[in-house]
């Protein structure tokens, strides 16, 4: 077995598993998330997405609004699953959308439409409207 490290010329930016076996998928998680340079989460039940831990959306998110000089605070995130809520947290308007996890759900300030319904524009119309008052 080749180690990934070994592998010559080659810089690993993710790792995606796959199983069908929910249990094993879990514990594999679990076991992941004990590295302090590891950061993992999901983007569907069944798989595993393993990246450096400063390779997330939020602190992606954040760096983005620093150098644009927003606050976080004034930031809206729209997000469907587990990979999603390290920048969900961070924002000051958490959006969830409804054909996502209930994990992310519980996050959100705001659970606005299905993907196939224009839940996106829905929720970023909810907020223009707002600020509107």
């Amino acid at each position: 077995m080749m180690l990934l490290k070994n592998i010559p010329g080659e810089l690993i930016m993710k790792i995606l598993a796959f199983d069908g076996n929910l249990e094993k998928i879990d514990k594999a998680s679990k076991i992941l998330a004990e590295s302090p340079n590891l950061a993992i989460s999901s983007s569907s039940r069944g798989n595993i997405e393993i990246t450096h831990s400063d390779a997330q959306k939020g602190i992606a998110l954040e760096t983005i609004a620093e150098r644009l000089g927003i606050e976080m605070k004034d930031v809206m995130a729209i997000g469907d699953n587990l990979n999603d809520v390290s920048m969900l947290e961070k924002v000051g308007y958490p959006v969830a959308m409804e054909n996502g996890a209930e994990e992310v759900k519980k996050i959100a300030k705001y659970v606005t439409d299905t993907n196939e319904n224009s839940g996106v524009g829905k929720a970023i119309m909810k907020l223009l409207r707002e600020q509107q008052v």
